[in-house]
């Protein structure tokens, strides 16, 4: 074995250990105050009850949604605290519009079944609105609120839409 190739399992397993530790450090995580424990969900994919909103408007329609509790969802609103941002968004297989974010956020993969009103980060860097139905390894950002399977499928139309995003 040359030395490169002993260096590079050694950074491995060192990186394995680091991952490892910081799992056991969040499953043994807990809160000791009552009432954090409504508001508080460690690397939780459902969506938060802190009120973290999203406002996204489409052909002049704004809906609300509410961001997941997990590190991508508070990365891509910490990103919205930047300014809005308005994103041409592609129709793909007749269940969700996808747009390039032209930026990198971390992940939170898990598998998942989306609905209509879903609001996902797919490979770090794209922004997907469902309107149907899908199963993959996703990273949940959202959901959106106050509107139906039919009305966003209509809302949505066919083809590209934009749509800006804003931070409540």
């Amino acid at each position: 074995m040359t030395k490169q190739n002993r260096i590079t399992i050694g950074i491995v397993i060192g990186l394995l250990l680091i991952v490892g530790g910081h799992s056991l450090f969040q499953s043994r995580h807990t809160i000791t105050n009552p009432s954090q424990q409504h508001n508080k969900k460690i690397n939780s994919t459902e969506p938060a009850a802190n009120n973290n909103q999203m406002k996204i408007t489409v052909n002049n329609r704004t809906i609300e949604a509410t961001m997941a509790d997990n590190s991508s969802a508070k990365a891509f609103l910490d990103w919205l605290d930047e300014g809005d941002q308005t994103l041409t968004l592609e129709d793909f297989e007749g269940m969700e519009k996808v747009g390039n974010l032209h930026k990198q956020f971390p992940t939170n993969d898990t598998p998942t079944n989306t609905e209509a009103g879903d609001l996902i980060l797919y490979q770090g860097n794209k922004f997907v609105m469902y309107y149907g139905h899908n199963s993959w390894n996703f990273t949940r950002l959202g959901k959106m609120e106050g509107i139906s399977a039919t009305e966003l499928k209509q809302l949505l139309g066919r083809g590209n839409v934009t749509v800006t995003l804003e931070h409540n």
